[in-house]
């Protein structure tokens, strides 16, 4: 992008629209809006980061943690501190998907872990035939985690979970457990925020000729 600003400035009148209009990138100027909530959506949205902040990522697990060969000999120090990290990303992963999608809508949070269809249903929108990513994570983990991944490091560098197939399904149970009690708590979210939003994008349509909206998912 930051080549394209040289070039329209170095020739200003050399790219223009279909109006006969100079192109430019236009001025940023941020402009931050209340959301409508009730206090009742504050503690759903407060309760529900709390429980996404105790998932393992299980489904950033699936496949066997591997070091370099010999590094667990050479610095087993390092390969402590990789298979920690490794552990602690897929944790913040997790959590990060939750509240990213909460961020947009509940309904965006309902095809994140349900899948698309559920969430249509839930939004009264006919599914998408085209949608590429139909499994919600509840489905995703479920198939994808029957059986715990074969240690591909030393068992002493990782977690008990991860180690133990009794104590992997029972952090399976847990994580399936974790994400049924985001979905009923997303259910018994309000519409408010994304009427505030429909809103906000009706009110700058009418002030402007021009309006891009941008969001990863239109739920």
């Amino acid at each position: 992008m930051r080549r394209t600003i040289s070039y329209i400035a170095a020739q200003p009148d050399a790219y223009k629209n279909a109006l006969g209009e100079n192109c430019t990138y236009p001025e940023i100027k941020n402009q931050v809006y209340a959301i409508d909530g009730s206090e009742r959506d504050r503690e759903i949205a407060l309760q529900i980061v709390q429980l996404a902040r105790q998932l393992r990522g299980l489904n950033y697990l699936v496949k066997p943690i591997k070091d370099d060969p010999g590094l667990g000999d050479l610095d087993p120090e390092a390969l402590q501190r990789y298979v920690e990290w490794r552990i602690d990303a897929a944790r913040f992963l997790a959590a990060y998907t939750v509240m990213h999608a909460l961020r947009a809508s509940k309904y965006v949070l309902m095809e994140v872990v349900l899948g698309h269809e559920e969430a249509c249903n839930a939004a009264r929108l006919k599914p998408d035939d085209n949608h590429t990513e139909r499994q919600g994570l509840i489905e995703k983990i479920s198939q994808k985690t029957r059986k715990m991944p074969a240690p591909a490091v030393d068992p002493a560098f990782l977690p008990d979970f991860l180690k133990d197939a009794n104590r992997y399904q029972n952090a399976v149970t847990q994580e399936l457990h974790l994400y049924e009690q985001i979905t009923a708590l997303t259910l018994e979210l309000s519409q408010k925020r994304e009427k505030t939003k429909v809103r906000q994008i009706l009110e700058a349509s009418q002030r402007h000729q021009k309006l891009l909206v941008f969001e990863e998912r239109i739920l």
